[in-house]
């Protein structure tokens, strides 16, 4: 997420692709795929929070 985090709104996409070859390098593409919607959930959902 620190990855994603500093990419910022305009290379989103980019650091996304990014971060998904490099976990698919090393775990099944099933396990990259639900650990980054965990993690992209967990993200927005504190962004959500903070600022209400």
């Amino acid at each position: 997420m620190a990855v994603v985090r500093a990419a910022g709104p305009a290379r989103l996409a980019e650091a996304l692709a990014a971060a998904e070859a490099v976990a698919a390098e090393r775990f099944p593409a099933r396990d990259v795929v639900r650990a980054m919607r965990r993690a992209l959930t967990v993200h927005l959902t504190e962004g959500l929070s903070q600022r209400g």
